[in-house]
């Protein structure tokens, strides 16, 4: 019985003609039907594996909220579910994301509703919660502050939403 090819994969993709030449017959295995898999089959799981791929990461899936608007090299950040990242310029931060700074290192965020917070060198904060109604201007942000030092200036969310924990 004939093995059913293999399809190559090139930088993590499998590698699938989408050119004008799809030559289906690659796909195909003798005795398809009840015994194999026929080329349809190997198209639509070939599609679907390209599409899982595809998925943005875990990071990227979880609402933004905010970004990073400058930063001293040594900051990093550490998103629920994913592994940590060197913060850059212009970057997301998501909500539950820890982050922490080394030696001289600091780096500010701007929030959605333009609060700015700027942590120090050798500071560990951790951005627990942010939720905020751009219309009422109501929410709220929580921040646990573990270690280090940093600078705040509240946005256009509603004074009372503002929590800063420290040990």
């Amino acid at each position: 019985m004939e093995r059913a090819p293999v399809m190559p994969v090139i930088g993590g993709f499998a590698k699938i003609g989408l050119s004008s030449n799809i030559r289906a017959e690659v796909f195909r295995r003798e005795g398809a039907g009840a015994r194999g898999m026929s080329a349809r089959t190997y198209l639509v799981l070939g599609l679907a594996l390209f599409c899982a791929a595809a998925l943005p990461s875990s990071a990227q899936q979880i609402a933004a909220i905010g970004a990073v608007t400058a930063v001293e090299p040594d900051a990093f950040g550490t998103p629920p579910g994913v592994s940590r990242r060197t913060l850059a310029s212009e970057m997301p931060v998501h909500a539950s994301e820890r982050v922490e700074t080394a030696g001289k290192a600091w780096v500010q965020f701007r929030f959605l509703d333009s609060t700015d917070f700027r942590v120090g060198a050798n500071s560990v904060v951790s951005l627990d919660k942010f939720v905020f109604d751009p219309e009422r201007k109501t929410g709220e942000l929580t921040i646990n502050a573990t270690r280090g030092i940093f600078r705040f200036i509240t946005g256009t969310m509603n004074k009372e939403g503002y929590r800063i924990v420290t040990p």
